[in-house]
């Protein structure tokens, strides 16, 4: 299982449409959750995010820290999926920090809200085993632009030419 996940963007990659270089993805392994390539297929880490937080129109590279030897390639999965499968080395179970920061990875074109529990993070084992995804983790927003404006004016003030007192923004 993935324990302590958490996913890092600063403020100035929280913009409609950036090319983030620098947004991190960190997690350590549970006892049982040890990632390792078999013959019959690749071991996998797997970011579940809110859909539309990404675009998918640009493919990330991703460098793995924290592990030695650790290589892994990015592909978009069912539009709320980047998958990561490593392509050399391995995670040994109950490992240090995962630390995994990502390069072209592009925020939506559109403003986004995030969410407080919408990010998980899932290994699968190249055996299949512990495939459990973590408890849900915050997002972030995708900022720079207003979200969920109201303007309020009661009915009695909606009359042309009046001078209205209370209207909220």
């Amino acid at each position: 299982a993935v324990l302590d996940a958490v996913f890092v963007m600063s403020a100035a990659d929280r913009v409609v449409g950036k090319v983030t270089s620098g947004s991190v993805l960190r997690f350590r392994t549970s006892a049982g959750g040890g990632l390792a390539n078999s013959a019959a297929a690749t071991a996998r880490i797997t970011l579940t995010y809110p859909a539309g937080f990404f675009d998918t129109s640009a493919t990330p590279t991703a460098v793995v820290t924290g592990v030695d030897g650790v290589t892994v390639s990015c592909a978009w999965s069912a539009n709320t999926q980047l998958v990561l499968s490593l392509t050399a080395g391995s995670i040994a179970a109950s490992s240090p920090v995962v630390t995994i920061t990502f390069s072209n990875l592009k925020v939506s074109s559109i403003a986004h809200a995030g969410s407080a529990t919408g990010m998980q993070v899932q290994t699968l084992d190249g055996d299949g085993a512990d495939y459990n995804a973590c408890p849900g983790f915050a997002s972030g927003s995708i900022g720079n632009a207003v979200l969920d404006a109201v303007f309020v004016m009661s009915a009695a003030d909606r009359v042309v030419g009046k001078v209205t007192s209370g209207s909220v923004l």
